[in-house]
């Protein structure tokens, strides 16, 4: 079974092949439809037994719909439609097909989250809960990184390194610099990044803003090589000793 979200952008190369293909209208099933929108692009291994009894029930009211009336095929797709969301409300087993293109795509996916909300509190529970997959596929997307919980803590490291080497936030105090990239206090985020980067953040911040002093001074000061070179007497030689 494989899940695509319409309003998402998405690419596919395929062979000849034959399949049976339901189209949902958003506005009429708004639950169900966020429930497959966070599916888009996975492809539902038939080893759950809940995607192989979907899958068959589809079929059989495909091959039985043109002999119902209208009002026993729009109510046995109603209830086809509770079946599929209340299965995907509770089915914690849904394990997207771990090929490569499908791994990369989700991966990208999780990281843009990530991303995005690294002020928040976040786990691989939360992470498994919001893109509905299993522990064991988020495991191995991350595995490279040291793990979920490995990758999101470089991810605020490296944040909280940008905003404290960057002009644009030096309004911003250190511990609230710490708080925007997801730690709950500044000991625990002065702590955590010298252990990361063998300096404290407020080092950081104070010889980025010392450096940051002399490239003004340096540049008040106008070019001192060219200035040097005009105040020479035409006639004087400078003597190079090997």
């Amino acid at each position: 079974m494989f899940v695509i979200d319409l309003d998402k952008a998405h690419a596919m190369k395929t062979t000849a092949f034959k399949n049976l293909t339901l189209v949902l209208p958003r506005v009429s099933i708004p639950d169900l439809s966020e429930l497959l929108s966070s599916l888009h692009g996975q492809r539902l291994s038939a080893q759950n037994p809940m995607v192989r009894f979907m899958g068959e029930h589809l079929k059989a009211l495909w091959q039985n719909v043109p002999d119902m009336s209208a009002s026993e095929a729009a109510g046995m797709l109603n209830g086809s439609l509770g079946l599929m969301e209340s299965w995907l409300s509770h089915d914690g087993r849904l394990v997207a097909d771990s090929t490569p293109d499908v791994s990369v795509a989700l991966g990208k996916s999780i990281k843009q989250h990530i991303e995005r909300h690294l002020s928040e509190p976040m786990t691989p529970q939360k992470l498994v809960k919001q893109f509905r997959i299993s522990r064991s596929q988020i495991y191995r997307i991350f595995a490279p990184y040291g793990g979920v919980a490995r990758y999101i803590w470089e991810r605020r490291m490296i944040r909280s390194r940008y905003m404290l080497t960057k002009s644009a936030f030096n309004h911003i105090t250190v511990g609230s610099v710490g708080y925007a990239c997801g730690f709950l206090s500044e000991s625990h985020f002065s702590r955590t990044f010298k252990s990361r980067f063998g300096v404290s953040p407020s080092e950081v911040r104070l010889t980025e803003q010392d450096a940051n002093v002399m490239e003004r001074d340096l540049c008040d000061r106008g070019p001192l090589f060219p200035s040097w070179i005009s105040e020479l007497p035409k006639n004087s030689s400078i003597s190079i000793q090997p």
